[in-house]
């Protein structure tokens, strides 16, 4: 981390503090605008956990660590990644919260995930724009999980449930983007910047719409007085996944740099702000692969 941080140009401490005081206000803006919050918790902080259980890292760590030191820094890693989210349920007076975070990632750290199979996991998105087709088969769990949330809400008849599960997909999609490809992916396009920048962005609003699509559709049969509001939810969501995708290539190839990844993490509290900094991104991104694309 402190590597990643020297490589983005900012100082480890800084980054930390930076970091830090981002994490606690997003944080208290969160859990004053859902009740869900604790439960959003709880989800993030496992889904990031998985990130350390990749197959391949952890043939790895075995190969060095006694099998019982190996079990321990696994429960510790994991344990630390989330410390931030448990520290803060633990502020709000959500022990049970915290209890159950701390070990569904300590469940996490034992299992062994992508490991080879030959199952293949269908989708509905073709081969060329990879994102989705990649990242829907290595998240399809929660994509599901949000469906069976919209379930909850409709019979539960809290609407509010529903346009979380539906946040979740879209936050979700977002991920898809955060790691840059090699420039080969992007060399092989017969496009200049502007048309594989404005591809990117047809194909992300119409693979999210597709995932989106059950949750919508229920939510507004169930609920035809509030589409209107369902319509800014979506509208804010698909917002927010461009301003994204356009942040990952403003930095390309290198990863989304501090400054860029902090611009993005306050238009969640703030959307207007997205207006701008979709334009922004555009014309940097423009800046950075016209040296790939011409």
């Amino acid at each position: 981390m402190n590597r990643r941080l020297s490589d983005f140009g900012v100082h480890p401490a800084l980054g930390y503090l930076i970091l830090s005081v981002l994490f606690v206000i997003l944080s208290e803006l969160v859990f004053r605008r859902t009740v869900f919050a604790p439960y959003l918790y709880v989800l993030v902080g496992s889904a990031i956990s998985t990130g350390l259980g990749e197959s391949k890292r952890n043939d790895f760590l075995k190969l060095i660590f006694h099998q019982n030191t190996y079990r321990q820094l696994r429960i510790i890693e994991n344990a630390l990644l989330v410390l931030p989210f448990s520290i803060f349920l633990l502020y709000k007076g959500l022990v049970l919260s915290t209890i159950l975070l701390m070990v569904l990632t300590s469940v996490l750290a034992l299992l062994r995930l992508n490991a080879p199979s030959s199952l293949v996991i269908p989708t509905p998105f073709n081969k060329r724009p990879f994102e989705f087709l990649v990242g829907f088969r290595n998240v399809f769990p929660l994509v599901l999980a949000a469906y069976g949330i919209t379930l909850v809400a409709i019979r539960m008849d809290n609407f509010n449930l529903g346009v979380f599960a539906l946040g979740v997909v879209f936050l979700t999609s977002c991920t898809f983007y955060l790691k840059p490809e090699n420039e080969y992916y992007v060399w092989v396009f017969r496009k200049n910047a502007a048309g594989f920048l404005l591809s990117k962005f047809k194909t992300a609003l119409g693979y999210v719409m597709l995932l989106s699509l059950p949750i919508a559709v229920a939510l507004a049969s169930f609920y035809p007085e509030r589409i209107p509001g369902l319509l800014l939810v979506i509208t804010i969501g698909s917002s927010f996944l461009l301003s994204v995708i356009a942040a990952k290539y403003a930095s390309y190839p290198n990863e989304m740099n501090v400054p860029h990844f902090l611009l993005v993490a306050i238009c969640i509290s703030f959307p207007p702000l997205m207006v701008v900094l979709i334009p922004y991104f555009f014309m940097k991104s423009l800046k950075r692969l016209k040296s790939i694309l011409g």
